[in-house]
């Protein structure tokens, strides 16, 4: 069934992420990959960071039932950001933060890589039992006869989608319950940059125990165990220190494109480690 107005470019990593590293002109400065190259261009957060119908799920009675609910919770997350930034992460009641921390985790797990990738997969698995059932080699249970009503309906993306979000709502919730501090780094020279894999986190047995995203060009927020970072947000040289290792991860995870607020100085950075094909994101990227 059609949609009035139906969106047709699907953001999988949201426009209000990328929209504190705009200029006046409404445009960022992007580096990005192309095979022993990188190219430098200016481009809006509406023209990057999609893909035409992505979450659309034909069939349905509301195809775009998920881009809609994403964008729900996008426009949340970019109150509550703000929030953030006017009056500290203290500011955020424990519903709002695992509000936040789950649109952020979603990120991870909306790439159109996995979502195509999953899709496939489920897909596979019931055309094998499919085969199963026809064969004889397995009984035509009621689970099975519902395998076989998703096929037509061609619900496997449906199922994908589903699962990222209650996926994304439990790491959410890891990431939610850590302690979270905001670095300033607008007294410094450089920068922070915003890669299209723009969380680094690291944790063991499945729970994350500590994440770092740029917020905007001046704004960090580090999640993580609890632990003073007093000497990092009154020494300017740790400060420093910090955001050259900020910008360095964000340029060594991309996959495909980096925003900053200027082209200088991050072209040399660009050409040391985007130069080549896509690559596999490095340990602890999400």
């Amino acid at each position: 069934m059609a949609v009035q107005n139906e969106p047709k470019k699907h953001h999988w990593l949201p426009q209000f992420m990328m929209k504190p590293w705009v200029n006046e002109n409404g445009e960022m400065a992007t580096f990005i990959r192309y095979p022993n190259r990188v190219v430098s261009k200016q481009k809006s957060p509406a023209a990057i960071g999609y893909e035409l119908n992505l979450y659309r799920v034909e069939g349905a009675q509301n195809p775009v039932l998920f881009e809609q609910t994403f964008q729900q919770f996008e426009s949340r997350a970019a109150t509550l950001r703000e929030k953030m930034l006017l009056k500290g992460v203290d500011s955020l009641s424990a519903d709002e933060r695992h509000a936040f921390a789950s649109t952020i985790m979603l990120c991870a797990n909306r790439r159109p890589e996995k979502i195509h990738s999953k899709t496939k997969i489920v897909e596979a698995q019931w055309q094998d039992e499919v085969k199963r059932i026809v064969a004889g080699d397995a009984p035509a249970t009621h689970t099975s006869l519902e395998l076989l009503d998703a096929i037509k309906k061609g619900n496997a993306k449906t199922l994908v989608l589903e699962a990222a979000i209650q996926s994304a709502q439990g790491f959410g919730q890891n990431v939610a319950d850590l302690s979270w501090r905001l670095f300033d780094f607008s007294n410094e020279k450089l920068k922070l940059v915003l890669a299209d894999r723009p969380i680094l986190a690291g944790g063991t047995n499945g729970k994350i125990e500590w994440m770092t995203l740029p917020l905007t060009p001046n704004t960090l927020l580090i999640a993580g165990k609890q632990r003073s970072y007093e000497e990092i947000r009154f020494k300017s040289e740790f400060r420093e220190a910090l955001a050259i290792d900020i910008i360095g991860g964000q340029f060594r995870q991309c996959a495909n494109w980096v925003v900053a607020v200027t082209r200088d100085p991050y072209s040399k950075l660009a050409s040391k480690y985007m130069t080549g094909p896509d690559k596999p994101a490095p340990q602890g990227t999400l």
